[in-house]
């Protein structure tokens, strides 16, 4: 039903702005005359009657256009960054995939079976009053986690509608005309970046699309009202702002930072330079909203969430035992608008769907107050000389003391098979000797420990980017 909603909006408030794109605006009226361009010109194509199409295209704008379209008539929409991707995520039933036409001249080969379309083309401004179609097709979501091993989540189109009814509950998620949603370039094949905007236009609000390398010189004066970046964009930004002759005049939008630890001096920075409203968030992919969050008032107590619904998030021993307060793993209970299974992947399903709960994989602890702190990946946490740490807060305290924006500190065999503590640390050159020394005398614990620099750590090539542990650790121990 996304495309009733957009057209119903068209018709209210036919000049409000629907996306701005590097820039360039797009109300309403123009945004679903487009989509009913791009329905006009895919009729010609022949698309089959049923199954999945896969959608590369790499302007979001275009992307949008395109997926919510086809959805309109029914057929289900997987967007991709790449060919290679294609494959890898493997859709069994993909029976057209629409591209550029370069790619379409350069021979590209579908899946079997299917016909490859070029991106169609469509002028937005034309007076089509084509009727707004009343189904919608279902979409596929992906994602790799920090292992790059991708898995699939699909939703109906009826499960999506009732999804974005949910969230226009939300105080997250809920929007209004004024709404401006910053979204970066986050892809379809994204959480973030699929149910945000989806939310946003529920409301009438404008979603900003910004896939200019030099996104960071237009974001404190475009006009947003919140947004959600991972922590590498944030020191992006803040690189920039601290850099600029005369900075900008910091604002009071909602800068929410997901998918990653923020250290405490970018947060010190972040509400100095950025924003007076700075959040934590904590979600995942399967569940429809985000879960938990912060708002920074305190650095000290910045990493400690608060759950929105208390009773779906609970901290468990490893016999299914209660944990209150004792470190443990984290499991959430589904609803009916999250997902409750990986697609043709049934062992991954059967690990983490289980009784009603969704494991995401992270060890958490709880306090008196009732927040919650997620200290890492239960696959993360450092076995050393019989002990077992919890990655995520060391990994911290070596971001503070060192100044740095990310740090991995992992644990393995050594070319002896002897245990090996390694911190990785993702910058230019090492830090200081006095620095690493003091971290030494810092970390008692940990007393043997060998340090690894590298420019950019391996990232997944998905989602929101983030830092591919497993890849990290096969580079720096290999395969043992």
């Amino acid at each position: 039903m996304s495309l009733n909603i957009i057209a119903s909006w068209a018709s209210k408030t036919p000049n409000g702005v629907a996306i701005i794109y590097n820039g360039q605006s797009v109300s309403y009226s123009a945004f679903t005359s487009a989509i009913l361009g791009v329905l006009v010109e895919l009729d010609k194509e022949g698309l089959p009657n049923e199954g999945t199409v896969a959608v590369l295209v790499d302007n979001l704008r275009d992307c949008w256009v395109i997926t919510l379209a086809i959805r309109a008539i029914g057929l289900d929409t997987v967007c991709i960054n790449s060919w290679r991707l294609l494959e890898d995520i493997g859709i069994p039933d993909v029976h057209a995939v629409i591209t550029s036409i370069s790619d379409v001249k350069r021979g590209f080969v579908a899946p079997a079976g299917a016909i490859v379309v070029a991106n169609p083309s469509f002028d937005a401004d034309a007076a089509l009053t084509s009727p707004p179609c009343a189904q919608s097709g279902g979409h596929t979501l992906y994602t790799s986690g920090t292992t790059g091993h991708y898995k699939k989540l699909y939703w109906t189109g009826e499960q999506l509608a009732r999804c974005a009814e949910q969230r226009a509950k939300s105080p997250v998620y809920s929007s209004n005309p004024e709404t401006v949603s910053y979204l970066h370039d986050f892809g379809l094949w994204t959480a973030v970046g699929f149910k945000y905007p989806l939310s946003t236009w529920l409301g009438g609000g404008s979603v900003i699309f910004e896939q200019r390398p030099d996104w960071y010189r237009y974001f404190m004066d475009s006009g947003l009202t919140s947004t959600l970046l991972v922590p590498d964009m944030v020191n992006q930004l803040l690189d920039y702002q601290l850099t600029r002759a005369e900075p900008s005049k910091r604002g009071d939008f909602v800068l929410g930072v997901t998918s990653g630890f923020l250290s405490r001096k970018s947060a010190e920075q972040c509400l100095t330079h950025i924003t007076t409203f700075l959040t934590i968030n904590y979600g995942a992919t399967e569940i429809n909203s985000s879960g938990m969050y912060s708002r920074i008032t305190d650095l000290d107590d910045m990493h400690w969430l608060e759950a929105k619904d208390p009773d779906r998030f609970e901290i468990v021993q490893e016999d299914g035992t209660a944990a209150e307060y004792e470190e443990g793993e984290l499991r959430i209970h589904l609803t009916d608008y999250d997902c409750a299974r990986y697609e043709d992947d049934s062992a991954a399903s059967a690990k983490v769907f289980r009784d009603g709960y969704f494991y995401p994989g992270d060890r958490a602890i709880k306090r008196a107050d009732g927040r919650i702190r997620v200290i890492g990946r239960n696959i993360d946490a450092i076995n050393y000389n019989g002990h077992k740490y919890a990655a995520a807060p060391l990994e911290q305290d070596i971001q503070s003391l060192l100044g740095v924006s990310n740090v991995c500190i992992l644990s393995g065999l050594n070319g002896s098979s002897a245990e090996e503590i390694i911190i990785a640390i993702e910058a230019d050159r090492l830090p200081e000797k006095p620095k690493l020394d003091a971290l030494a005398r810092k970390m008692f614990r940990l007393s043997k420990v060998r340090y690894a620099q590298m420019k950019r750590f391996p990232r997944t090539e998905t989602g929101t980017h983030k830092i591919n542990r497993r890849a990290l650790r096969g580079m720096l121990f290999g395969n043992n």
